[in-house]
């Protein structure tokens, strides 16, 4: 049951690591379950990876992550 009621006002981030070597990170919108997954070369990579996102949803989606 989704809690809330505009696209990305409630993003789970997921990330893990693959054979140690490989990491992803996944963005699951509760509203309309969209779904964008990203890999990264590095952990400290998802920073950059999380601000691209924020603005990916900003800008093509009009929308903003709210912030609990």
């Amino acid at each position: 049951m989704s809690k809330t009621t505009h696209t990305f006002e409630l993003v789970y981030p997921f990330y893990t690591s693959i054979d140690g070597s490989k990491y992803f990170v996944i963005f699951i919108d509760d509203f309309s379950r969209v779904t964008l997954v990203y890999l990264l070369k590095a952990k400290h990579d998802i920073f950059d990876c999380f601000n691209y996102f924020y603005f990916l949803v900003i800008n093509q989606f009009s929308a903003h992550i709210k912030i609990i």
